[in-house]
């Protein structure tokens, strides 16, 4: 269950952090403003993208987009660093955000950059209810999400943004319903969701890079290693420091190259030590995940090591910070006593 929880919440976050780019928006200093605040969360940057969001906001309020980027900075640093989701402002700007899409839509409900950006706060939506646990409301932003994405390819079908966020949902409903597939209406779009994100990545819109993400992890969930690292390796190139990418790509090698594996979240780890993360939370995850794979390779002693560290840190977590990894913590000293008997 933990498995296809991280993959529901995978497709969330692939349909929420869409961009505008191949689709211009027709202001040409709001698509401006668009690129350079978004390629900071790319990159990395929240806080400098989170004080960029606000001027824009005071700047221009009624466009949604501000609002939702705001958001969307807080919940890529709580993701990347491993944080709670618990900042009032990211439920609050995403509400503002849907709010200001539908007043838009209310002047001119066949414009197709309003549509969207009504489907795209209530994807946001979606993925804020799924963190949260609260499925039906999740569920219930999702499905209107999409239709609203399945309405901008209708007007134009050459607005690939969209396709990103049809073909993540595509893939993954259908993986996640595999064992109803027996009834009627249940079919299989698993290949209809790549061939979405195929699309969108070949066209180079300004979400393409997130149609490479998922597809990474679509192909590591059908066991094509070599796939996955083709395109994470490719995606690389485009942003080489983004942990987002490199993750994938350390997955993809565990079942390749174990070596080069640990290598990649050696990396991760401590481009996360050079940013200053204070949570324990990833350093807790990425060192379970090393001392498992030196397991593998035989090397005894480092796994030992890793999960000697990962107790000792343990040890000094806040009590909320625990209960989250409690489970870990539990895989952590079954493989001690599995290495050490």
């Amino acid at each position: 269950m933990a498995l296809y929880k991280n993959y529901y919440i995978l497709f969330f976050i692939v349909i929420v952090s869409a961009r505008v780019y191949s689709q211009s928006y027709p202001d040409k200093e709001i698509n401006s403003e668009l690129n350079k605040g978004i390629a900071l969360i790319i990159n990395q940057n929240y806080n400098q993208a989170e004080e960029e969001f606000s001027v824009l906001i005071k700047k221009n309020p009624s466009f949604p987009l501000w609002n939702l980027y705001l958001a969307a900075a807080k919940i890529a640093k709580a993701y990347d660093y491993g944080e709670d989701y618990e900042d009032d402002a990211i439920k609050k700007n995403l509400e503002k955000s849907l709010y200001k899409s539908e007043k838009l839509l209310e002047k001119d409900e066949r414009n197709i950059w309003y549509i969207y950006f009504e489907a795209l706060s209530k994807g946001y939506l979606a993925y804020y209810n799924a963190l949260d646990e609260n499925w039906f409301g999740s569920m219930k932003y999702g499905m209107s999400a999409i239709n609203g994405f399945e309405k901008c390819t209708k007007i134009n079908p050459a607005f690939y943004d969209a396709y990103v966020g049809l073909g993540s949902f595509k893939y993954w409903k259908s993986r996640k319903t595999e064992f109803m597939k027996w009834l009627p209406f249940f079919s299989d779009e698993k290949e209809a969701g790549i061939s979405y994100l195929i699309k969108a990545k070949d066209h180079n819109s300004y979400n393409s890079h997130l149609a490479i993400y998922n597809l990474t992890w679509i192909y590591i969930d059908e066991k094509k290693y070599g796939d996955a690292i083709k395109i994470s390796e490719f995606a690389l190139k485009m942003y080489p420091d983004t942990r987002l990418f490199k993750w994938g790509l350390a997955r993809a090698y565990e079942a390749v190259d174990i070596n080069k594996s640990i290598l990649l979240y050696s990396e991760i780890l401590n481009s996360l030590y050079k940013d200053g993360v204070k949570n324990h939370y990833k350093e807790i995850i990425l060192k379970y995940t090393l001392a498992r794979n030196y397991a593998k390779i035989g090397d005894k002693l480092k796994a030992i090591k890793q999960c000697d560290e990962i107790l000792q840190i343990n040890n000094n977590i806040d009590s909320k910070a625990r209960k989250r990894l409690e489970d870990r913590i539990s895989k952590v000293k079954e493989l001690k006593n599995k290495l050490i008997n």
